[in-house]
């Protein structure tokens, strides 16, 4: 199928969007909980994934997806926090969660309900896939990170 063969708009194509977006946020997401990460490809998962979200967000796809604070800023979110020192990581989790535990239920970062249980914690991030992004981190076993995933 190319782009040419698609009808110039409509809800159909849009929502056919949307869902490849969503499919490709997942993926995403899902494949940064599988790899270690150390320094410079911290800096590369955040251009990449600055890259992934303005590609998507250029599409013609649901305001709730691709607008402010949208599900597909998770993206933007889970790239910087592997380039994030520990102390700013550290603040990042404290604010997190103390601004979720004033708007309940603001789960749309999140991915197929697989976190499970916990507070969110960075743009509709759980608890259980900050710690799961933040443990492939290179430098996830030195003291000052330890003592972040302990908070976690």
């Amino acid at each position: 199928m190319t782009a040419t063969s698609l009808p110039p708009g409509g809800s159909n194509l849009r929502q056919l969007l949307t869902e490849i977006a969503m499919g490709t946020r997942s993926l995403l997401l899902e494949h940064f909980k599988r790899f270690a990460v150390n320094g410079p490809g911290g800096l590369m998962v955040t251009k990449d994934m600055t890259q992934y979200t303005d590609l998507l967000k250029s599409w013609d796809i649901d305001e709730q997806v691709k607008g402010p604070g949208g599900a597909l800023d998770v993206l933007l979110e889970v790239g910087s926090l592997f380039v994030v020192g520990s102390e700013a990581l550290r603040e990042r989790v404290w604010s997190g969660a103390a601004s979720s535990s004033s708007r309940p239920g603001n789960n749309t970062g999140t991915s197929s309900g697989r976190g499970a249980g916990g507070g969110q914690v960075e743009a509709g991030l759980s608890v259980q896939e900050v710690r799961a992004y933040v443990s492939r981190r290179e430098d996830s076993n030195t003291a000052a990170m330890q003592n972040v995933l302990s908070v976690l």
